[in-house]
C-alpha cells in the first residue's frame, strides 16, 4: 500500500537526512515535501524568524496528508501535528533541547517538553543513533527506531587525490583534513595548536563561519583556509587527504554522539580514511582521544604513518534505508 507521506522541515533543500528519506520512501510511498513560503529575514531577526515560524506552522496545519513525517529541531513549528488526524512519525535527528541549554538556559526546557509531547504523540519514533534512542526511549516510554546518518553510495569523488592536491598548492609531506562550519561546535585552538607542532603535515580547512577570519589571523603557516566548497566536492577533499580530524567539543557531560550521527564522521569513513576525533562515544571507526595538543597531535602524526586503521565504510541504502522502510512498513500495517 502506497501511503501519501509529507515531510515536514523548516529548511528542507539544506537537510541530508530528508533528501535521503524521501529518495528511500519515494520507493514504497508517494511522497511529498512541505516547502516553506515565506523565507525573508530582515531586523528585527526575532521578528521576521516568528513570521517564518508561524507561516510554516499554519502551512503544516493546512496540509492533507495520510503520514506527516516531522524532521525536529526546532520543534514548535510542529505543533499542529498535534490536532492532525493523520498518522505522525518523529525525526528525533537532534537532541536539541540539551544543545539549547548552552546558549538558551531558560528555553531548554521547553524545548525539552515539546520534544516528549511530539514523541508522544507520533505513531512511530526515529532517531540517528542508540545512545539517543536509549534515552529518548526512556524519557517518552516507547521505543525509538534507529535510522543512522549514514551518506549515500553517490558520495564518492569524482577526482583524482593528485589533482585535487595540485589545484590548491599542496606542498607538505601529508595532509588532515577538516570539512564543517567554522563554529563553536569544533575545537579549532586544538587543530592550530596541533599544526603549529607538526610543521611537516599540511592542514586544510574546508567550510567557513564568523570564526574565519580571527582563525585566520592566528594559524600557522602549514594551514591552508579552503572556504566553502560544494557538497558534491567534499569527497574530493575527502579523498585527498591522510587523516581526517573531528576535534568536537563537548557541550555536556554525557556524550551522545558516535559512529552513527555525526555526517563528518560518516562521511570520512565513506571514504575509509583514518579519524582522529575528540568528545564522541568509543567506536572502531575513529581513533578517540582526549582535548589536549599532545594526544591530538600525536594521533595525527600516527595516522599520516598508516598506524591508524580506516574506517570502515558504511551507507544509507544498506542499513538506513532498509530500516527507515521496515518501519513505515509495520506503521502501514498497525492501522
Amino acid at each position: 500500500m502506497r501511503d501519501k507521506v509529507l515531510l515536514a522541515a523548516q529548511e528542507p533543500e539544506f537537510t541530508t537526512r530528508l533528501s535521503l528519506t524521501r529518495a528511500s520512501l519515494s520507493k514504497e510511498h508517494e511522497v511529498s515535501v512541505l516547502m516553506p513560503k515565506f523565507r525573508a529575514r530582515f531586523p528585527p531577526r526575532f521578528v521576521s524568524a516568528a513570521l517564518r515560524y508561524t507561516i510554516f506552522a499554519l502551512q503544516e496545519l493546512m496540509s492533507s496528508t495520510e503520514i506527516l513525517h516531522l524532521v525536529n529541531s526546532p520543534d514548535f513549528i510542529h505543533l499542529p501535528a498535534l490536532v492532525k488526524r493523520c498518522r505522525v512519525v518523529y525525526d528525533y535527528r537532534s537532541n536539541y533541547s540539551d544543545k539549547l541549554r548552552l546558549s538558551y538556559p531558560s528555553l531548554a526546557g521547553t524545548a525539552a517538553r515539546l520534544e516528549e509531547i511530539l514523541a508522544k504523540r507520533a505513531n512511530l519514533v526515529l532517531t540517528v543513533n542508540d545512545i539517543l534512542a536509549l534515552r529518548f526511549g526512556k524519557r517518552v516510554r516507547k521505543p525509538v527506531q534507529v535510522v543512522p546518518n549514514y551518506p549515500s553510495r553517490e558520495f564518492r569523488p569524482t577526482k583524482s587525490p593528485e589533482a585535487v592536491r595540485i589545484a590548491h598548492d599542496f606542498s607538505g609531506e601529508s595532509l588532515a583534513l577538516f570539512v564543517g562550519n567554522l563554529t563553536d561546535t569544533y575545537d579549532f585552538d586544538l587543530v592550530l595548536a596541533s599544526a603549529g607542532r607538526l610543521a611537516n603535515i599540511e592542514f586544510w580547512i574546508v567550510g567557513s563561519g564568523r570564526k574565519e577570519s580571527q582563525l585566520r589571523a592566528r594559524s600557522p603557516s602549514n594551514v591552508k583556509f579552503i572556504g566553502r566548497v560544494s557538497h558534491s566536492e567534499v569527497p574530493d577533499m575527502i579523498a585527498a587527504a591522510d587523516v581526517c580530524l573531528a576535534p568536537i567539543r563537548a557541550y555536556q557531560a554525557d556524550i551522545v554522539h558516535n559512529d552513527q550521527d555525526v555526517w563528518k564522521i560518516t562521511e570520512y569513513a565513506a571514504l575509509g580514511k583514518p579519524i582522529v576525533a575528540t568528545n564522541l562515544a568509543p567506536s572502531k571507526q575513529y581513533e578517540l582521544v582526549g582535548g589536549d595538543v599532545d594526544s591530538f597531535s600525536e594521533a595525527i602524526k600516527r595516522a599520516c604513518s598508516g598506524m591508524i586503521r580506516p574506517a570502515e565504510p558504511k551507507f544509507w541504502e544498506d542499513v538506513s534505508e532498509p530500516t527507515l522502510l521496515e518501519a513505515y512498513r509495520r506503521l502501514s500495517q498497525a492501522e
